[in-house]
């Protein structure tokens, strides 16, 4: 695969993250979506176990992607280390100044605030209230929110549900494992993350 091509790949995955981590980042905080994006055309207490899974997967594709760049292309320097965002070489000159803070910029939007948006959504997910969907009953809140998601799995409190609603009486549908899976998840691509920087910044 060319160099151009590559580059083209790496810009769609890392766009795609950014816009919709920032997305969902934003209804969260109560953002209408009347004209874009319909797939989150639902309550914003029910969008962190809904968009994280989508945020965590395209994040850890374009860490991948990053990485692959670093050891087949990589640089004498770390701004010619990571991919260009939607120009080409010929358009940015990387071992210039200007080059540079474009690809601190683009460093930025694509890797540093992907993550910050997903750590949110992991933060907002345990912090939201937990409804118990009990079969041929009305819901009912559980009282458990916040880190003692990691104890409703152990918990009696959820013994009768079917299954739990996330935020509010008809929020998302999910299992008393996913918080366990989404927190492992996060601490994983964290960790990817970090070696991806490493690799950027520190490769020879």
């Amino acid at each position: 695969m060319s160099e151009t091509s590559f580059r083209k790949i790496w810009s769609f995955f890392a766009a795609t993250g950014l816009i919709f981590s920032t997305y969902a980042f934003l209804r969260t905080t109560g953002l209408s979506t009347k004209d874009s994006l319909a797939v989150l055309q639902i309550p914003a207490t029910s969008v962190p176990v809904l968009a994280l899974p989508f945020e965590i997967g395209v994040l850890n594709a374009t860490l991948w992607l990053t990485r692959i760049w670093t050891r087949e292309i990589g640089g004498r320097t770390w701004a010619h280390r990571l991919p260009i965002l939607y120009f080409s070489p010929a358009d940015v000159d990387v071992g210039t100044r200007g080059g540079r803070l474009y690809q601190a910029f683009s460093l930025t939007l694509t890797l540093v605030a992907p993550l910050l948006f997903s750590m949110h959504m992991l933060v907002k997910l345990l912090d939201a209230e937990v409804w118990c969907d009990v079969p041929h009953s009305p819901p009912r809140a559980t009282g458990l929110r916040g880190l003692s998601h990691f104890a409703i799995v152990l918990s009696r409190e959820v013994d009768n549900c079917s299954m739990l609603r996330l935020g509010e009486i008809r929020g998302a549908e999910y299992f008393s494992w996913e918080p366990w899976a989404f927190a492992l998840a996060m601490a994983t691509t964290t960790l990817a993350w970090c070696g991806t920087l490493r690799r950027v910044f520190w490769s020879r």
